[in-house]
């Protein structure tokens, strides 16, 4: 899939609200960083698109604060710390391929989402959200 027509299938799926600011960005750890410093990491979304091509995923890893594997008998107080982390650590092992990369960028009163699209190079799409207040009204789902 060329990029072209990935940035345009990903603008399609994308789900704004009317408060909703999207943008694209380069790529760069230091912009998640400063991210995970301003406000507190919610949920980490790795979509595969294995079996059913690069249009359809067929499997959704979540993790959150109080949800998925990563926070079974750990301290909720790390997890924001622990989300970001991981989230990390599996962007990394993709930077040679991010560095010319775009990322989408919806900014609300609530959060903050990053979508990182790798489904090209390793069959799977990222999802970062940072809430900006103690609860997000809106998610991915919502």
């Amino acid at each position: 899939m060329d990029l072209y027509k990935l940035h345009n299938i990903a603008r399609k799926n994308l789900k704004l609200t009317p408060n909703d600011t999207l943008s694209r960005k380069k790529y760069s750890v230091g912009y998640l960083k400063e991210l995970a410093e301003k406000y507190e990491m919610r949920e980490f979304l790795e979509l595969s698109y294995c079996c059913h091509g690069e249009d359809n995923n067929c499997w959704m890893e979540v993790e959150g604060l109080d949800y998925g594997w990563l926070w079974i008998d750990k301290d909720p107080e790390t997890m924001p710390e622990r989300l970001f982390n991981h989230a990390l650590n599996i962007l990394k092992s993709y930077r040679k391929h991010l560095y010319n990369r775009k990322m989408y960028v919806i900014e609300s009163d609530d959060y903050v989402m990053i979508f990182v699209y790798l489904r090209d190079i390793n069959s799977n799409d990222y999802v970062l959200t940072f809430g900006k207040k103690s609860e997000i009204t809106v998610g991915l789902f919502g």
